[in-house]
């Protein structure tokens, strides 16, 4: 080292200096604040309020409210409003759920339900019951609501149609029973009201897509019970549903008339509920060929459902039986009685020609109706449309601006039965067989017992007894000589007898086949019309 050069400086040690925890509680303590301060104000949405008719199965700071099974809120406080008629409570929503709160907007609790549309929220027996909110679209925003006591049937996201329908049943649909087409659930009942005014129950139902491409101006709606059960001229008839629509019940709806054609359904005016299907049927039928038969003096049995036949062949229904403009009408002139039927043909060459044909016969007076029964047990009646050679006439072209069907006055079973026992005690017995006698008398007895009974089963046995004593006085007249004084009474006799068998014939030939078809109708379908060939046409109105 050098004379010159410095003295080198010496490196002073020095102690590091450790950080106190102390100064780390107040950093901690602001950081806690801030939290806090974001959760419970910042952080938190807004406050509403829900008033209930009931607060049963809600807690503080458990209960939760439910969008699309995602939490979006929670029950903090329960508590009576200030006139204690209501349970209100109290709901902090989470962060940035402003835009949920419609006016219109709906909340309702879910908790286990068993109702006749199902058992619903068994989910809750375990996680206890909560809030679900269904989004309203309404431009104005809330903060109080009240709940429903039950769940909406339409809800937030769901497509349909909106109709309105008005019924005078007795029967009284509830809110979210269900409307069905066919079998399918198509849709629910949203809410029920009583027109006091009318009378009348007011529904509103929601259809959903794609079942609103159904609806047309000839869809009809009635209230399906799941069995339907009536009694008409054709006998007994039972219509039942799935199991599932028996318990369920509701609204069904159906374009009857299959017409694809139809315009489309005017939703500003309420569509009308029938009480059944038979009700909404004949009610499709007025889109047929209607006609108005006139009955001389009375209904002869005719009622709305009374089947009208040609050559055996059902053609069509009768719709009103009487089918007066006014109830008066049946005073002032009660000789013939109106009755609405309708040929149920459908759309196409075939309505057109039997249009075209009633039209010619009608000018021609060579078309009729005429009662026949149709259940000999019952005594109801049906329409036999008869076309003959221009015996047919009334003085009365139209009714109601319809077509009319004059119908031929004819003689009852009773009447028929009363000639024939008439007929039948004016033969002298002496100097026929015993076979005869015996013929004569089973035959006579069997007649005047049936003509008294009103026992349903117990003229189905004297039915088949005078099937077969009319099948022995048939054979034992044959033995005798023709031109004989015995033979023209007898031959007279039997002619009056065939004329009452030939009225028995149906029923006869049904206990044949199916003995409880007498008292149920036939289960056998009746067969279609054909078509007619189109060279067979006849010109003439078009009466529709």
């Amino acid at each position: 080292m050098s004379a010159n050069s410095p003295e080198p400086v010496r490196a002073k040690q020095r102690k590091a200096r450790r950080l106190n925890l102390v100064w780390l509680v107040p950093f901690l303590a602001l950081a806690v604040t801030a939290v806090l301060l974001w959760n419970n104000t910042l952080n938190k949405g807004p406050q509403i309020e829900l008033y209930m008719s009931s607060a049963e199965g809600i807690e503080e700071g458990k209960t939760l409210v439910k969008l699309r099974s995602v939490t979006v809120g929670r029950v903090t406080a329960v508590k009576l409003t200030d006139n204690y008629s209501k349970a209100a409570v109290t709901i902090q929503m989470a962060a940035d759920t402003d835009d949920l709160l419609h006016s219109d907007t709906v909340f309702w609790l879910v908790k286990p339900r068993v109702e006749n549309t199902g058992i619903s929220g068994l989910n809750t027996l375990l996680s206890g019951s909560y809030f679900e909110m269904s989004v309203g679209s309404s431009d104005e925003m809330s903060r109080s609501f009240t709940a429903l006591d039950e769940p909406p049937a339409v809800r937030s996201g769901m497509n349909g149609q909106v109709l309105t329908l008005t019924s005078d049943a007795r029967k009284r649909l509830k809110n979210g029973d269900y409307v069905n087409y066919r079998g399918f659930a198509a849709g629910r009942v949203i809410s029920s009201s009583l027109d006091f005014e009318t009378n009348r129950i007011v529904y509103q139902i929601f259809i959903e897509d794609p079942y609103t491409k159904l609806i047309n101006a000839n869809t009809k709606f009635w209230i399906s019970s799941g069995i339907d059960l009536s009694i008409t001229g054709e006998g007994l008839q039972l219509t039942t549903d799935s199991i599932d629509n028996i318990l369920r019940g509701g609204v069904a709806f159906d374009n009857l008339n299959d017409d694809k054609t139809a315009r489309p359904l005017d939703l500003k005016h309420p569509q009308i509920l029938y009480p059944d299907y038979a009700a909404a049927r004949l009610e499709a039928l007025r889109s047929g060929l209607l006609y108005v038969v006139m009955l001389k003096n009375d209904l002869k049995n005719i009622a709305p459902g009374s089947g009208i036949y040609y050559h055996s062949v059902k053609i069509g229904e009768v719709i009103a039986a009487p089918y007066f403009a006014s109830l008066r009408d049946l005073f002032q002139d009660s000789s013939y009685i109106p009755v609405l039927a309708s040929i149920n043909l459908p759309q196409g060459d075939d309505r057109a020609y039997v249009r075209d044909l009633f039209a010619q016969k009608l000018a021609d007076h060579s078309l009729c109706a005429q009662a026949a029964a149709a259940n000999i047990l019952t005594g109801d009646n049906r329409l036999q449309l008869q076309l003959t050679g221009g015996k047919c006439s009334y003085d009365i072209k139209s009714y109601r601006g319809m077509a009319v069907i004059p119908a031929q006055e004819t003689e009852s079973l009773q009447d028929k039965v009363d000639a024939v026992i008439a007929r039948l005690d004016e033969i002298d017995l002496q100097g026929i067989s015993d076979e005869l006698k015996k013929a004569l008398s089973s035959t006579s007895e069997a007649m005047q017992s049936f003509a008294r009974s009103n026992d349903k089963v117990e003229q189905t046995q004297l039915l088949e007894k005078m099937v077969t004593s009319f099948e022995s006085f048939t054979r034992a007249t044959k033995s005798y000589a023709a031109g004989s004084d015995i033979h023209q009474k007898l031959s007279e006799a039997l002619s009056l007898l065939t004329q009452a068998m030939q009225d028995l014939k149906p029923a006869m030939a049904q206990l044949g086949q199916d003995p409880s078809s007498m008292l149920y109708g036939s289960s056998a379908q009746d067969p279609l019309p054909k078509a007619v060939p189109q060279n067979k046409a006849a010109g003439g109105n078009n009466d529709e």
